[in-house]
């Protein structure tokens, strides 16, 4: 397989998986905006919208590498740690999450409502920090190259400030277990950001015509400048 199919694979792999993610966050977080409805955690959608969230995640998590390799020289070590951390924050919030609704809250919603009901042990406050503290501080390392190099597409850079900021607000607003509407709202719009620059990304990861050349034997990517922007 060569490098340019490995890009492009890498870019059909962002595209499907954000389009998954995104019909997942958004039907789960309006058909079931209480995490704490017992009715809702055994709803046959609602545990089938939460695979179709991990499988989403776990295509994007494959993608990232190729996103992040194909724009590695000119957005360096910044670019580098926002793109490990917004991986991160796919596994805990995508990956671990999503796999607790799909196989673990049914379980626990049939067998132990009251304790259910009660929403999510105080561990998962801990988990909650550490997911926003690394989607908040990735969006904002990856949207510094993004702007100043122009990787991608400069609005790109824009469009995760603006992701970071509701990431802040849906923290403070919503917490892991808040059932407020305007907790739940935020909850539904506040990764669409995201998903939207990594969707464009795989994009157009997935419509270039050429990969970087590689100089010399130690196999370094040289190439012309990578700026893939619009």
């Amino acid at each position: 397989m060569t490098t340019l199919q490995l890009y492009r694979m890498s870019g059909l792999a962002l595209v499907i998986g954000m389009v998954l993610s995104t019909v997942s966050a958004v039907v789960s977080g309006v058909v079931f905006p209480d995490s704490t409805d017992v009715s809702a955690a055994m709803n046959p959608l609602n545990i089938l919208l939460s695979v179709v969230g991990v499988v989403g995640s776990m295509l994007a998590l494959l993608g990232l590498p190729g996103m992040y390799a194909r724009a590695a020289r000119e957005g360096g070590l910044l670019w580098l740690v926002g793109v490990v951390l917004i991986a991160i924050t796919g596994m805990l919030f995508g990956v671990f999450l999503g796999l607790m609704g799909a196989l673990v809250f049914p379980v626990l919603a049939s067998q132990a409502t009251d304790l259910f009901s009660q929403g999510p042990p105080p561990a998962f406050f801990a988990l909650f920090i550490i997911a926003n503290v690394a989607n908040v501080f990735g969006a904002l390392l990856m949207a510094v190259p993004m702007i100043t190099r122009g990787i991608y597409a400069r609005w790109c850079g824009y469009v995760l400030l603006a992701e970071a900021a509701l990431a802040v607000v849906n923290f403070v607003a919503s917490g892991p277990g808040a059932t407020s509407l305007v907790s739940q709202v935020l909850s539904v719009i506040s990764p669409l950001p995201l998903y939207l620059v990594l969707g464009w990304a795989g994009y157009r990861l997935w419509s270039i015509d050429e990969a970087p050349a590689v100089e010399g034997a130690t196999g370094a990517v040289a190439g012309s400048p990578v700026h893939l922007s619009a």
